[in-house]
């Protein structure tokens, strides 16, 4: 309600972020001062800069004042491409039950990878032992309704409401490392968190889609990968120059990339226990329909176990893939290896 209370016109995007295309078209129309999104929707207009240059000019227009994120930590690949256009970025940070914001960068500084800002008036924060942030704050709901059980999980006994993030507290604000319920242990006790590596990933090839590192319980962890189909189908303009993966045009040349990709991401894993010790790429897509991701395009991790379970299973030798193409990467000690698909 930002734009109302400032006497802007708020305009809906009449595609709920779910078209890119027809996001471009009511950009041109509307050419927004400001737009509010989360990195999903960004990345996917972004491939579509790439796959049509013209198309950067009607998104970067002279009006277009700053971006606002949040949802997910926005990729510093991305970020950077804001920079080097004179776009300032803006990340928030809450949820449904605080209203939803907590926190908030600055247009003033510099942004810091994974940090969303200091606390908004009237918000305090605190991590507990555990990592876990705790908010107080006339944003944070009174409870949920007529469910006392599920409001004993979610307070603390002094009142302090249970985000069920991990995070820490840095100079230039909050910083987040993941949900405290995606961090995992391995076999041997150690723990990994997996969304640091997922935004490696992403960060290191952007023709994935999404990525999903698991191994709970496990010797080692091993990812899960979903193209990017329209930018694999059509290609980009350019490249990153530190991307490994150079315009691949099927998933066979893109499985090859990867395994390059990969190795270079594992050499960037300090422990050598969180390395990826293998992955699938997997021709399907994650979506509302199948609920493997939420409206925000937020993924669910266990429902995309639950989905995929036979996919994982294949990584750890337990059970073949159920799906058509699905290309098996593998790192191991000899260099790694790939295995030919279903």
């Amino acid at each position: 309600f930002t734009a109302l209370y400032s006497g802007a016109v708020l305009h809906l995007e009449s595609s709920y972020g779910k078209d890119p295309r027809t996001i471009m078209e009511n950009w041109k129309l509307v050419q927004p001062t400001v737009f509010f999104s989360v990195p999903k929707v960004y990345q996917a207009l972004f491939n579509l800069i790439q796959e049509n240059p013209e198309a950067e000019k009607v998104f970067f227009h002279p009006e277009l004042k700053f971006i606002f994120t949040a949802a997910a930590p926005l990729p510093e690949t991305l970020s950077q491409e804001f920079r080097k256009r004179g776009i300032p970025v803006l990340e928030g940070w809450g949820l449904t039950e605080t209203s939803p914001c907590c926190t908030v960068t600055d247009l003033k500084v510099d942004r810091q990878p994974g940090v969303v800002g200091k606390p908004i008036p009237g918000v305090t924060l605190r991590i507990a032992d555990d990592g876990e942030i705790q908010v107080k704050g006339p944003n944070v709901m009174p409870g949920y309704y007529k469910n006392e059980e599920a409001n004993r999980e979610v307070f603390t006994e002094d009142g302090w409401f249970r985000t069920g993030d991990v995070g820490t507290i840095t100079p230039h604000g909050l910083k987040l490392i993941a949900r405290k319920d995606r961090i995992f242990k391995l076999s041997n006790g150690e723990k990994v968190v997996p969304t640091e590596i997922e935004g490696m990933i992403q960060a290191r090839c952007h023709y994935i889609a999404f990525a999903l590192v698991e191994g709970g319980g496990r010797e080692y962890p091993v990812a899960l990968l979903f193209p990017n189909r329209q930018l694999l189908e059509h290609g980009g303009a350019e490249s990153p120059t530190f991307e490994a993966c150079v315009c691949p045009r099927s998933l066979e040349e893109l499985s090859h990339c990867l395994h390059h990709c990969l190795q270079d991401i594992n050499c960037g894993i300090g422990p050598e226990y969180a390395r990826i010790r293998a992955a699938a790429l997997i021709d399907d897509e994650l979506s509302l329909d199948n609920r493997t991701l939420t409206p925000s395009m937020k993924v669910v991790p266990k429902q995309v176990l639950n989905v995929y379970r036979a996919e994982l299973e294949s990584l750890y030798g337990n059970a073949e893939p159920t799906r058509e193409q699905v290309y098996v990467i593998r790192l191991e000690g000899d260099g790694g290896k790939m295995e030919d698909k279903r």
